[in-house]
């Protein structure tokens, strides 16, 4: 039997200081597309479309980006061309996701989505 020997590696491209998960997805998918290449984030959530939405076009990305749901029959969504097809709305989302549906910051204000 071999002992293999472990190293540590300090990856400072990969660090972050935030705690959600939703957030460091978003995080280190617009940075993977910053560096030229493309991407697709396994997620159902809407906060993560949201989050990819924004900071694709605040960010002027170009490469492609694509949402797949994590269950077979959802469709999948690209980023990149739902940006181009509603670059109007896409400065407001972050304010009115957090009004009507983001999962913590409006439900402290007793508005939002219910839970069942």
């Amino acid at each position: 039997m071999t002992h293999r020997s472990r190293s540590k590696m300090v990856k400072s491209d990969m660090s972050t200081t935030h705690e959600e998960a939703d957030i460091i997805m978003v995080q280190q998918a617009i940075k993977l597309l910053l560096s030229g290449k493309s991407v697709k984030v396994i997620s159902d959530d809407t906060d993560v479309f949201i989050l990819l939405a924004f900071y694709y076009s605040s960010e002027s990305c170009n490469q492609t980006l694509l949402m797949e749901g994590m269950r077979s029959q959802r469709r999948v969504i690209d980023i990149r061309e739902t940006v181009k097809t509603h670059k109007e709305l896409i400065p407001y989302l972050l304010a009115l996701h957090a009004l009507t549906g983001c999962d913590t910051v409006s439900r402290l204000y007793g508005i939002g989505k219910k839970r069942h």
